[in-house]
């Protein structure tokens, strides 16, 4: 079969345009489709975890962010009930701050860089199905070209078109460790909010927080179980004000710059992410709720772990089915410790105590996952990984 490209990915958001970057950099004919611009803003707690800043470090990325004025982090307050820890954020693995750009800064920032290392994008493009060979494999996409059908082929097809994938559906890709959405999660953008920290609170049935991002700006969140519909606009500052007198202080005299962004949270979920001719990564093969602010660090990653176990299966160096296996079990290795601990924060159903074990069970995971992206986490072969999980 004549293929057009090496790999087509769907989706040109953090997941879908990193493994195109990825990908294009080792030398690959890689297209990227999506219905619409990055530069569009999408829902996103903004928030991007030390391993995910790694990464952008790494990559030769972080400039690009940083030339944005996207503002360092450099000082955490966490608070639990009356308790509250203030502290500097500890450098490691060469990682002096966290940020958290704007989506249409980040989103533009990834799919520029891809293009620059040779990937293609087509705007415009929406999946109606995709293409099976006689056998089974996935070889192209079908796609309502800005009002014309055309097909596309290619030796692989990865679904990066978020949590309700096109891609997932054609290849019925499995979904374990599933559950509803559980919390509803609102937030807007506020002026002269004064602390320049990532701030998160924690009281019975409650999380909000301050997350400073870009042209002075400040992402104020609100979140609480979802049996209520919903967070209204009073809501939100009677939550801010149960979760901190410091947040509702810094409320009355803020300035909001946006309107409310709601949502009832999201499911949660993993799904099989690989097979013959196809894989998925981002949302599309892993979902959780908001309030762990993990999901770019984790489209990051993944994409990592995609692009490497595509590579040996390109170059042949590996089976498909070892290859995909192995990019399974190790995206597990962290996701499914993690997607635990999200899942128990959003259910509100933890006192102070336990959500601070949460939280720094979740600050364990990210410096574990730095520790495997630099190479000091010894490599386990999916042998052993399978050994420890139950999918």
């Amino acid at each position: 079969m004549s293929y057009d490209y090496d790999v087509i990915v769907v989706g040109g958001r953090v997941a879908g345009s990193a493994t195109a970057l990825l990908l294009a950099r080792l030398g690959y004919r890689v297209l990227i489709i999506d219905r619409s611009h990055p530069s569009k803003e999408t829902m996103s707690t903004h928030a991007i975890m030390r391993s995910g800043v790694l990464q952008l470090k790494r990559w030769g990325l972080l400039q690009r962010i940083l030339d944005h004025e996207t503002p360092p982090i450099r000082h955490i307050v966490l608070g639990f009930g009356q308790q509250e820890t203030s502290f500097d954020f500890r450098e490691a693995f060469g990682v002096e701050a966290l940020y958290a750009p704007r989506r249409h800064i980040l989103d533009v920032e990834l799919l520029a860089a891809a293009l620059d290392a040779g990937a293609e994008f087509r705007q415009g493009y929406r999946l109606l199905n995709l293409i099976f060979a006689e056998n089974g494999r996935v070889a192209g996409v079908h796609v309502n070209a800005n009002g014309t059908q055309t097909e596309l082929y290619a030796r692989f097809v990865v679904g990066a078109d978020g949590m309700r994938s096109r891609v997932a559906a054609a290849v019925d890709a499995p979904a374990y460790e599933t559950h509803p959405p559980v919390s509803a999660y609102t937030y807007g953008y506020f002026a002269g909010i004064s602390s320049g920290s990532y701030d998160a609170y924690f009281v019975p049935g409650v999380a909000a927080g301050f997350i400073p991002t870009n042209d002075g700006l400040t992402a104020v969140f609100t979140a609480r179980a979802n049996a209520g519909g919903l967070i209204h606009d009073d809501e939100f500052y009677q939550l801010a004000a149960t979760a901190s007198p410091n947040m509702a202080a810094q409320l009355q005299t803020a300035e909001r710059m946006s309107p409310f962004y709601r949502t009832l949270g999201l499911p949660g979920f993993l799904r099989v992410p690989g097979g013959p001719g196809w894989a998925l990564v981002g949302d599309a093969g892993f979902t959780k709720d908001p309030v762990s602010a993990h999901g770019i660090s984790d489209a990051l990653r993944d994409a990592e772990l995609l692009t490497n176990a595509l590579d040996d299966v390109l170059q042949e160096r590996e089976s498909e089915a070892v290859a995909l296996t192995t990019y399974h079990l190790t995206r597990d290795r962290f996701a499914l410790p993690l997607h635990e601990a999200t899942r128990k924060l959003a259910y509100y159903g933890w006192d102070e105590a336990e959500a601070s074990t949460l939280m720094r069970q979740l600050g364990r995971l990210t410096d574990e996952e730095c520790r495997f992206l630099v190479g000091q986490l010894p490599y386990k072969s999916p042998n052993h990984v399978l050994q420890n999980l139950t999918i």
